[in-house]
């Protein structure tokens, strides 16, 4: 026995022959048939397939691990013929069905233009054939839109990170110029918006060890022919189990004269 399918690239629709196929029962006309899968385990997994239009099979959307006997048990007891005429519809009822998801604008498959085909209902697989490529259009144009969206929101996200981010560094320049305390990880984040380096055993002490840190200006003056070691006076804090920094001194002279301190 036949049913519609597909080709391994899952888009051409094709006839395929349906193996090692059982019928099941009959219930108002219509013929389940079962398919029985063996696996690797010694298990066996179990298709279910209706008697459809024109010699054809149907899939039934029942799950492969439910037994014959389960489902031959519904058709036969418990599914009214209303319902069984839901999984098995003739000719007449798919066609209109077809045109229905057309006309509403809905996602038509090659395996409804194949089945118009074989029916005889040519214009109609023509029709299928136009929305399917009409809808992968709209659909197109539906991911295009969302992915600009997308971009903008994240570019409008970044603008805002990048603000918040100007906006701290510029009130971590106000406090330096003001000769204010700024904390280490301000000291970190400033050293780097000057585009100076600092050592990673300065970065290390800074986390571990260090508090609060103060770059001012000297406030008085040395006698002729003496220099400042260090240009600006940096005073900090640190742990108590903590230990001093040497360099921190050299870096901070960096930031001020960059500041224009």
């Amino acid at each position: 026995m036949k049913i519609i399918g597909y080709k391994s690239d899952n888009v051409t629709a094709t006839l395929k022959t349906v193996r090692n196929c059982t019928l099941l029962c009959t219930a108002y006309g219509v013929d389940v048939y079962t398919v029985p899968v063996k696996k690797d385990e010694g298990m066996t997994d179990y298709y279910y397939h209706i008697g459809g239009t024109k010699d054809l099979l149907d899939w039934l959307n029942i799950s492969s691990w439910i037994l014959p006997n389960v489902v031959k048990n519904l058709f036969l007891n418990e599914f009214t013929e209303e319902e069984i005429r839901t999984y098995a519809p003739d000719a007449k009822t798919k066609i209109e069905r077809i045109k229905a998801a057309i006309n509403e604008k809905r996602w038509t498959s090659n395996g409804d233009a194949l089945f118009c085909e074989l029916v005889g209902e040519r214009e109609t697989a023509e029709r299928v054939i136009q929305n399917r490529t009409e809808y992968k259009e709209r659909q197109r144009l539906a991911e295009l839109e969302e992915s600009k969206k997308r971009e903008e929101e994240k570019r409008a996200e970044e603008q805002k990170r990048e603000r918040r981010r100007i906006e701290y560094i510029e009130a971590i320049k106000r406090l330096i110029l003001s000769e204010d305390y700024i904390s280490a990880k301000e000291f970190e984040l400033i050293a780097a918006e000057c585009k100076i380096s600092l050592p990673l055993k300065l970065v290390g002490w800074l986390r571990a060890h260090c508090g609060r840190i103060r770059i001012q200006k000297h406030d008085c003056e040395l006698p002729a022919g003496l220099k400042w070691q260090y240009k600006y006076a940096t005073s900090y804090t640190y742990a108590k189990k903590g230990h001093t920094s040497k360099s921190i001194y050299k870096y901070a002279d960096m930031i001020a004269e960059y500041l224009e301190l």
